[in-house]
């Protein structure tokens, strides 16, 4: 085996693309041929510890050559699974290289052990400053560095509302948005014109829809999130439901004086959404707030079994009534 392998790789982390990557140039070592790909997923055919360790074993009867054994999905192995390995890394089989992809199982100390054998590589999406989420609008922001692109904060954060917390799509979309820009900076409208938005991204479209007054468009984005992808209304009109109560909220507080600032502190929101509950709260007087609130409340009731009619009429009857156009009941 050329010294500059090692007899075993543990490879993971939330920074799917970069331990894609990763995966592909321990891959292009090795003839496609001599690779292995073995999963440890659940189900009749998952790798057990001693299974590869086989595997590993095995290899030395089909020649001299170098071969990776490749195994994805360690995180329901139990102890003896991570103890079987263990073992074979004390005198591992010359030619023979493991590597291990995804989040290790909390039987064990399989981290330590490839480390201390073998590399141990993690790429993570950086945390939020409180808390343990992930800051994946920061994580976005970094990508479009390495394109040459800037997107300010917001833009970023929209990015990955439409998009998802999925690493491998919000760097696809990242890579289209940067190439589109070709240097320029991309803001918020280019990044709702142009970027590919998940089945979850209708939510936002419905409640961004209804908070500017968009009686059209709300209706047509409720409408493709439970016909064409198969939502259920009452997660549309839950979202609606709660939306209007925070911009109802920042309206209070507006009327009162307060700014943005205000409205995060007492409603307990991030700097984005609380700007956006302001922007909507210019939409909609108090009165027009309080009547919604109470016909989303008889929403939530109908669909729950107050009526016999169909969930998605209901919602769509919701709508029109709470979206309409000034001055009118």
């Amino acid at each position: 085996m050329a010294p500059e392998l090692e007899p075993v790789y543990l490879i993971g982390g939330s920074d799917q693309p970069k331990v894609s990557v990763a995966v592909k140039r321990l891959r292009a070592r090795f003839p496609a041929e001599s690779i292995e790909e073995l999963s440890a997923e659940p189900g009749p055919s998952a790798c057990s510890g001693a299974d590869a360790v086989a595997s590993l074993n095995a290899l030395g009867m089909f020649g001299s050559g170098e071969r990776l054994v490749m195994i994805r999905g360690m995180a329901g192995w139990k102890r003896e699974d991570v103890d079987a390995v263990a073992a074979y890394l004390e005198a591992p089989a010359p030619h023979a290289v493991l590597a291990l992809v995804g989040a290790p199982p909390r039987a064990g100390e399989l981290a330590k052990v490839c480390e201390a054998a073998g590399t141990v590589l993690r790429f993570d999406i950086p945390a939020r400053a409180r808390g343990r989420r992930l800051d994946y609008p920061a994580w976005v922001r970094n990508q479009f560095e390495r394109h040459g692109t800037s997107i300010d904060a917001d833009a970023a954060r929209r990015l990955v509302e439409l998009v998802g917390e999925d690493a491998n799509a919000l760097e696809a979309e990242v890579a289209k948005l940067a190439t589109w820009a070709n240097g320029d900076a991309v803001g918020t409208h280019e990044v709702e014109r142009l970027a590919a938005q998940t089945p979850n991204s209708s939510a936002f479209a419905v409640t961004d829809a209804w908070g500017a007054r968009d009686r059209g468009g709300a209706i047509a984005a409720a409408f493709g999130a439970v016909e064409e992808s198969g939502e259920e209304p009452f997660l549309q009109a839950v979202r609606v439901a709660g939306q209007a109560a925070k911009v109802r909220g920042a309206r209070r507080i507006l009327d009162g004086g307060g700014s943005t600032r205000d409205i995060a502190k007492e409603l307990d929101l991030k700097d984005y959404p609380a700007r956006k509950a302001a922007q909507f709260a210019d939409n909609y007087s108090s009165e027009e707030l309080d009547r919604a609130v109470v016909r989303l409340a008889r929403l939530d009731f109908d669909l729950k079994g107050g009526t016999p009619l169909s969930g998605a009429l209901l919602l769509e009857r919701a709508l029109l009534e709470v979206t309409g156009p000034r001055g009118r009941d």
